[in-house]
């Protein structure tokens, strides 16, 4: 049994957490744990690893759905973001991630506190302040974002069921950019723990 952060009870029923994964079984657990300290409802998409990702993940007490076969990334997260609009229907809010544990739960929270604290319809994890890079997309959208390949997304639902057609496109996030410079969007400053992007 989880416990939502002191003072936001109604938050776990807002929030669902959808995390991609293949073949992450040695980290996938710490990232399920963290993002569990706030937000009960955790999706994790198998993507049809060959290790025990899939066992370990339902051990942490996440919910499993399985690719058969490997899709890649971008399918794992259309797969996830759909089963979480389908199977919780109450949520208001999708929090993406990915399964190497590299970002902190506390900046998930704090960023679906600015979104609703904000009226926000996005809010995305900005690693700049740890060296991200800008590559692969226009000037124009560049200049809204300082992180467009950030895995730690806030998403109203609204805007979830909107992404679902970009994320078939092989430019899908440069699609996600062009969608999301139209929205009520901000950035929000993320501890990030992976291996250097500069």
């Amino acid at each position: 049994m989880t416990t939502p952060a002191a003072g936001y009870p109604d938050i776990a029923a807002e929030v669902a957490v959808v995390i991609p994964a293949r073949n992450s079984s040695l980290s996938v657990v710490a990232a399920i744990t963290g993002v569990r300290r706030y937000f009960d409802q955790v999706i994790v998409v198998d993507d049809a690893s060959t290790d025990r990702t899939a066992v370990f993940a339902r051990q942490a007490g996440a919910q499993v759905v399985h690719h058969p076969t490997a899709l890649g990334h971008t399918a794992a997260l259309r797969t996830g973001l759909r089963h979480a609009l389908r199977r919780f229907p109450q949520a208001q809010w999708l929090v993406t991630l990915d399964a190497e544990g590299d970002y902190d739960a506390t900046d998930a929270m704090a960023m679906v506190l600015a979104a609703r604290a904000r009226d926000m319809q996005a809010v995305l994890g900005s690693r700049a302040t740890a060296g991200a890079r800008r590559r692969r997309f226009s000037r124009s959208a560049l200049a809204q974002f300082s992180d467009p390949d950030t895995e730690l997304r806030v998403l109203h639902r609204d805007v979830a069921l909107a992404l679902d057609g970009d994320l078939v496109r092989p430019d899908w996030r440069k699609a996600m950019v062009s969608r999301l410079v139209r929205l009520r969007f901000c950035e929000y400053p993320v501890q990030w723990s992976g291996p250097s992007l500069a």
